[in-house]
């Protein structure tokens, strides 16, 4: 089984915004988080909380298993 981590997480983070089209603005815009947040995160330099996970999850209309999903190899 793959190991999860933060960096996973960030990244997938990233995709997903990107594939919306978003930028970390936009994204701040629609959740209760600031764009340097939203940069921490995706570059694994700040953990992110539950709540800020569903905030995230929640703004770009997608399930925290999206994210969280750990691939089996």
């Amino acid at each position: 089984m793959k190991r999860y981590t933060q960096d996973v997480l960030g990244e997938r983070l990233y995709q997903e915004r990107t594939r919306q089209n978003l930028t970390q603005v936009e994204l701040e815009k629609r959740s209760d988080y600031r764009a340097n947040s939203i940069s921490k995160w995706e570059s694994s330099r700040m953990n992110m909380t539950v709540d800020a996970l569903c905030s995230m999850c929640n703004a770009l209309g997608i399930s925290p298993n999206d994210l969280l999903e750990v691939d089996d190899e």
